[in-house]
């Protein structure tokens, strides 16, 4: 039986047992709302599993193309903004597009870049819910999304080209700089561990520049200053999160005398963007065990960095068992006024090169912001 019959076939039982239960309880007036719900999704059911009977639908690795992107086929949804981050409770104001202490940096001549990280985010989320009252309806809205289309090795060379975009802008200011090309030669870098990175899983996918070494976290100390004794520098690691879309919400809810309502929505766009935080370590002495001390610098972006430039397709890929059993509930809970929910994927359909480019034009940004931050010697 094909799973278009399937599903067809639950939704019309969970008609009879959504009838059943309003007559129970005397609501036939309401019957007709649910079954107007369960018919929808029914119709969104055969809209979306095709093919033969006793065969399994088929299934394209194509996106589907956007309405809002204009009749060109194979076009790309256009990019959104981000919302910016905000601070206050009450009275809200934006941070600032750079936030940090870099005050006791100023002084530095050399610098190492031991690590450079680039997060690529894989899978994102949003929630939304609005109630009314305590003992209104509430409505709650959740969006999971998930990246296709970028393979490792693409991330990979992103990753080495926005380090070598760091080091370059730093000896463009006046540093003398030692990157993983001078490092790879010093001793205490050799005892560094390799094969950390690139570190995958279904959410995430986290690289470092090709050649770079890693450390156990609790070692931080000491590898940190040996490597500042032996080099005589001081050191930054960038860290860039790079994300894949946008998202809002928008609530609302309302408490009446005779009716009270409540509603949830989250909306989504294909957003290459990033946040960014740098760690540094200024030198200033070493002990007689050859262990070297500097004021720790903090510095992070208070806004992020996006790009315009266009690079995949969203696809609703919410599976078609979630869309009966959602529309079926969700209806009976409208004529009854209690709780509704809403879970649904969407698949950002990448273009390998197109991602990449905006990538790039992302991280070089926050390449650029956290550079002049250092340089600034600010706290904000």
């Amino acid at each position: 039986m094909s799973n278009q019959r399937l599903l067809s076939l639950l939704a019309t039982g969970l008609l009879l047992l959504s009838t059943s239960f309003v007559h129970a309880f005397g609501l036939g007036d309401l019957v007709d709302k649910v079954a107007e719900g369960v018919e929808k999704t029914k119709d969104a059911v055969v809209d979306t599993v095709s093919g033969p009977d006793d065969q399994p639908a088929e299934k394209s690795n194509q996106p589907a193309q956007a309405s809002r992107v204009g009749e060109n086929e194979g076009a790309f949804d256009t990019p959104v903004v981000p919302n910016k981050y905000m601070k206050g409770r009450f009275v809200k104001s934006p941070y600032p597009d750079m936030r940090g202490d870099s005050r006791k940096w100023q002084g530095v001549t050399k610098v190492s870049i031991p690590r450079y990280f680039v997060f690529f985010d894989k899978k994102a989320g949003q929630s939304a819910s609005a109630s009314a009252g305590w003992t209104g309806p509430t409505a709650n809205t959740h969006v999971h999304a998930v990246l296709q289309g970028v393979d490792q090795e693409t991330l990979q060379e992103i990753t080495n080209k926005g380090y070598q975009d760091s080091k370059t802008k730093l000896a463009a200011t006046g540093y003398q700089v030692w990157g993983v090309e001078e490092l790879k030669n010093t001793n205490e870098y050799q005892t560094w561990d390799t094969g950390s990175y690139p570190d995958i899983d279904s959410a995430s996918a986290k690289f470092v520049a090709k050649g770079m070494r890693d450390f156990s976290m609790f070692k931080q100390y000491f590898r940190h200053g040996n490597l500042m004794n032996e080099t005589q520098a001081a050191l930054v690691e960038p860290k860039i999160m790079v994300n894949f879309a946008a998202f809002g919400k928008q609530t609302s809810s309302h408490v009446g005398f005779q009716q009270s309502t409540a509603s949830a929505e989250v909306s989504m766009g294909p957003s290459v963007h990033a946040n960014a935080s740098l760690f540094g370590s200024t030198l200033k002495t070493c002990d007689k065990h050859g262990q070297c001390f500097g004021d720790v610098i903090n510095i992070q972006t208070g806004q992020p960095v996006y790009s315009v430039k266009p690079f995949g397709t969203i696809r609703d890929t919410t599976s078609s068992a979630v869309k009966v059993v959602q529309g079926v509930t969700n209806a009976l809970a409208m004529v009854s006024g209690t709780s509704t929910r809403s879970d649904s994927e969407k698949t950002v359909y990448a273009d390998s090169k197109a991602f990449k480019e905006a990538a790039l034009e992302v991280i070089y940004e926050t390449n650029t912001r956290l550079i002049n931050k250092l340089l600034e010697g600010t706290d904000s």
